[in-house]
């Protein structure tokens, strides 16, 4: 939902570039990652550190400077949705996984694959998503909620109408079903909710500045 009504989510950002920004990758229908990257750094949220490679012996370079495991993800046009594509080989470990990894997702998607996104493997966690949905009648709605393979089967998602402030979007993190099961006593690392609520404030029609 997000990635649908981008323009009007960077359109409602002020200062750090944002405009700037804006100029370099709209208008589009679905922003890549690096796109939704540069995003959230105009909003000072930190995405997970990630590098393009474009040939079987990349992958192994750059798993061994990460350290660790890693995540291989297609970056290919127009792709919203990697996971139900097949477009993510996980948990990969040392270099050789790494390569078999890439040869995979290269032999499957072909000339559409630009490259691959390699990553850090991360651990632990709640997997959390925050969109933008369009509603007829009373316009922008922020939409937050439970995220993963698992979010279209629970359904654990909440909406506030625009704008929010800092209260209303802290509310609307707290009103999810799963709200008690993402607390710090519960969850390691714990989540990190000033990030989401400024992203959530962020929205079409919210104010331009949340002191969370």
């Amino acid at each position: 939902m997000a990635t649908l009504l981008l323009e009007h989510l960077v359109a409602a950002a002020r200062g750090r570039g944002v405009q700037a920004f804006t100029a370099s990758v709209l208008p589009v229908a679905i922003v890549s990652n690096a796109g939704g990257t540069g995003l959230l750094a105009c909003y000072g949220i930190t995405a997970v550190p990630t590098r393009p490679v474009r040939s079987e012996k990349a992958p192994v370079d750059a798993a061994a400077r990460l350290g660790g495991p890693v995540v291989l993800k297609a970056d290919v046009a127009g792709l919203a949705h990697k996971t139900d594509a097949g477009a993510v080989q996980l948990d990969l470990h040392g270099g050789r996984e790494a390569r078999a990894g890439y040869r995979k997702l290269a032999e499957k998607f072909g000339a559409r694959m630009s490259a691959a996104l390699i990553q850090p493997m991360i651990i632990g966690g709640t997997e959390m998503t925050i969109g933008v949905a369009q509603e007829p009648v009373f316009g922008p709605l922020v939409v937050f909620g439970l995220a993963g393979a698992a979010t279209d089967v629970f359904g654990d998602r909440s909406a506030r109408l625009t704008p929010l402030t800092d209260t209303d979007a802290e509310a609307l993190i707290r009103s999810i079903r799963s709200a008690p099961c993402c607390s710090a006593a519960t969850v390691h690392p714990p989540p990190t909710w000033p990030p989401c609520a400024t992203f959530c404030c962020a929205s079409p029609g919210s104010p331009t500045t949340c002191h969370t």
